[in-house]
This record gives structure tokens, C-alpha cells and sequence, in this order.
């Protein structure tokens, strides 16, 4: 879908929705758990849409009401419990069909692997993402991997043991690899050398897990991460909780609407937890934009605020002095990222040039209006609809319609705001 959006100044309050990441923490522990949970304040990311489809497979029960923006999980821990004693292979024939959620897939390939494994569909977009890491892993565990362009097949059980994790992998596969260990018998350990990059997203789902019970131990020593598993953990929300979780708003959106207020608008966000003792890695976009209010020399290593990336390059397009964003030389995704919202800024006029494992901006006093691509990167459009503010010719966005991964409503939220936006072609 492309459309035109005009320079617009936003006004007014906006309730940020919750993350798509901390959803999926939630969604899947609330289907290993013997608990019926409510989520609230919710807003249906495409990606926890798929990972809602996901535990369905597993037998728990999901019921969706999207006026209210909850859902009620019923959880599949009792049953799940019993075929895993029985060592019953339940989902062998069972497709998982994760769209073009890189976390449904990661998340849940290792617990559906408790039960023998099962077959996952995904878009071609997704199936492209580099899988030959997770099935060197997979193979070293002598578990069976079969992929092609129509998806992927793993079959074999995942055992508690001692697991050696490269950082190369995606957190949500750790994440995914810790929910299952915690439940399978038996005490397990995963060492990861050098550490997880992205550290406060194991952090979040740790905390999830402790809303239910589970307790794991996570040290971060000299020669990286360490993590100590107890098996049979029953999964059960705490009596507090009275079955209800409201999930805090997201800082990685709530950026884009921060980044709009640098640029003139004047957007009250709610919903954000406080700063202090929260785990989300982009509450750094509050010092960020302070930083950003100051002329000379910034220098931000990205690595582990990669959501952050989009919002960053908008922001330093229009500073006062030079921005160097990079990342470490291992996050390929990161700098991809970086490479492609940098090249849509710059046909708005940004001056930006390649540096090293990462990127130069030279902020320039005005943008202006021109066509430009999201790439069907949610975080990238988003970006450009903020910073589409400070063109005084409108911007046409092709790619419009992704945002639908982390924000379905973002759009409409845009136009209450005051935003003008007009539909060119679906």
C-alpha cells in the first residue's frame, strides 16, 4: 500500500500499546501454564497473532476480543505435562504456520521439540532469514532438520542437559530454549560465550516466568552468560495476579511519537511504565533525545536497542552536528537495518554516509518531500511517518501497510493525532 502523507503537526494524547515481544513471553507462558490468564491492553501485532495461532496447536484454549484489546489463554500445562512423562511425540504431523514472525518461529521450535517437534510455514521474506545457525544447532543435539522453500521440519525431543549457545542466535531462540528446559525434566544449564547482546529481553521473559512460578538462575560472569534451569516447573500465574496481566506500553513505539514531538509536534504519551526498575532496552530513547537536543559530535552503539535504529536515524537527520550509529560486527540484522532506513532518509535529503559497521549523519538544517519504501520494515515506516513532519512537501511511503507486525492501529492513531494521510494504491 502506498500513501501520501503531508506535513502535518500531531497534537493530543496517544495510549501506547504494549510490545509485541513481551506479548509473546506472556502468550507462551500462559499456554505452558495450568492457569487461565487474561491479557490486557493489547493491540493484535501481526506476530502475536501467529504465535496465538502456535499455541492453539499445542491444546491451549485462546479466546480473542478485540473490542475490549484482551485475550483469555487457557493454558495446556496439565496435559502437556502427562504426554511429556508418556514421551508421546504429539505434533509430528502438526503444522505451525508462523507468517513472518522470526519469534513465533524461535520461540517455539524448541518446545514444540519436547514433543517430538513438528513442521513450520512461514512467508518466503521469513524463510529467507539466515536458518543454517539453528540447524547446525539443532543437528549438534542430534534432533532432525529438514528445510525448503516451503517451510521448515524438526523432529526429535529436546532433553534437559548442558547447552553451549553461540550470540549469534536470535535472543527469542534462547528465550524459547529456556521456556522448554524449565519444563522438561531434569536439571539444565546454557552457557553463552561472551554474553547475550541483547541481555534486557532474556531479562523480560525471566520476569514473565516468575509471574508464573518459574524460576531460573541467570548469571552474567567473565566468559558470558550463564543460566541454571530446573526441570518440572509447573507454570502456574501467581493468586495476585487474580488471572488478570495488564502489559505495560512499549517504548520502542512510543518513540516514534517522541521523535514526532522533536520535530514540532506535541503528543502526550501514556501508558509507559516509569523509568526506574523497568527492563525495556528502549527507555534509552529518553537520554537519547536529550542528546540529540545538544549540538557537536554523538556517537550510539545500537546493538542493543536495535528497535531503536529507525527512530535514530529520523532524529539525527535534522540534529545540530554528526551522529555515528553503530553496532557490533555480528548484528547483521541490526546493520541492515541501519543500511536501509538511512537510504530512505537520504532521499529526503539527509546527508549520510557508511562508517565502518554502522553509519555518519551529518544533520542538515531541512528535509524534503519524496517517495520513499519501508522495505516492509514496521519500525522504518513508522520512522518515516515522523519524520514526515518536517518535510514541507508531503511524503509518499510505499510499504505502508507492515506496520500492521508491531501496531495495527498506528495509522489511525496517526490521522486522530491530526495527521493527514491519503491512500494512492493498496
Amino acid at each position: 500500500m502506498e500513501i501520501s502523507i503531508k506535513p502535518k503537526i500531531l497534537k493530543g494524547a496517544v495510549q501506547v500499546p504494549s510490545g509485541k515481544n513481551l506479548l509473546h513471553y506472556y502468550v507462551l507462558a500462559a499456554a505452558l501454564s495450568r492457569s487461565v490468564v487474561t491479557l490486557t491492553d493489547i493491540s493484535f501485532p501481526q506476530d502475536v497473532l501467529a504465535t496465538l495461532s502456535a499455541i492453539q496447536k499445542l491444546g491451549a484454549k485462546v479466546q480473542v476480543c478485540f473490542a475490549d484489546r484482551s485475550v483469555t489463554i487457557t493454558g495446556a500445562g496439565e496435559q502437556l505435562s502427562m504426554a511429556l512423562q508418556e514421551q508421546r511425540a504429539l505434533f509430528q504431523e502438526t503444522v505451525v504456520h508462523c507468517q513472518d514472525s522470526g519469534n513465533t518461529l524461535r520461540l517455539c521450535m524448541p518446545v514444540f521439540l519436547l514433543w517430538g517437534g513438528c513442521r513450520f510455514y512461514g512467508t518466503d521474506k521469513l524463510l529467507e532469514r539466515n536458518q543454517s545457525i539453528y540447524k547446525a544447532f539443532w543437528q549438534e543435539q542430534a534432533i532432525g532438520w529438514q528445510g525448503d522453500e516451503a517451510g521448515i521440519t524438526c523432529q526429535g525431543f529436546l532433553q534437559s542437559g548442558h547447552y553451549h549457545i553461540s550470540n549469534q542466535l536470535n535472543v527469542a531462540f534462547l528465550i524459547g530454549m529456556v521456556y522448554a528446559l524449565a519444563f522438561a525434566p531434569g536439571q539444565s544449564t546454557i552457557t553463552v560465550p561472551g554474553g547475550v547482546t541483547e541481555i534486557e529481553y532474556l531479562q523480560m521473559s525471566l520476569a514473565v516466568l516468575q509471574q508464573f512460578g518459574v524460576v531460573v538462575s541467570c548469571e552474567n560472569r567473565k566468559d558470558g552468560t550463564y543460566l541454571a534451569i530446573a526441570g518440572n516447573q509447573q507454570y502456574q500465574l501467581s493468586s495476585e495476579a487474580n488471572g488478570t496481566i495488564g502489559v505495560e506500553g512499549d517504548y520502542g513505539l512510543a518513540a516514534v511519537y517522541l521523535a514526532a514531538n522533536a520535530f514540532g509536534s506535541d503528543i502526550q504519551v501514556q501508558g509507559l511504565p516509569a523509568l526506574e526498575g523497568m527492563l525495556q532496552p528502549e527507555k534509552e530513547i529518553i537520554p537519547l533525545l536529550e542528546q540529540c537536543k545538544k549540538e557537536g559530535h554523538l556517537q550510539v552503539d545500537v546493538s542493543r536497542i536495535p528497535y531503536l535504529v529507525p527512530t535514530l536515524v529520523a532524529l539525527a537527520s535534522l540534529r545540530m552536528g554528526t551522529t555515528h550509529l553503530y553496532c557490533a560486527a555480528d548484528q547483521q540484522e541490526t546493520y541492515d537495518r541501519l543500511l536501509a532506513m538511512s537510504k530512505e532518509v537520504v532521499k529526503l535529503g539527509a546527508d549520510i554516509q557508511i562508517a565502518g559497521n554502522g553509519v555518519k549523519i551529518s544533520g542538515v538544517p531541512t528535509l524534503h518531500g519524496a517517495a520513499v519504501d519501508s522495505g516492509g520494515d514496521h519500525r522504518i515506516a513508522m520512522a518515516l511517518a515522523a519524520l514526515a513532519i518536517a518535510c514541507p512537501e508531503p511524503v509518499l511511503l510505499n510499504g505502508a501497510e507492515c506496520v500492521v507486525k508491531s501496531y495495527p492501529d498506528f495509522w489511525q492513531q496517526y490521522v486522530k493525532l491530526g495527521g493527514e494521510i491519503e491512500c494512492i494504491s493498496e
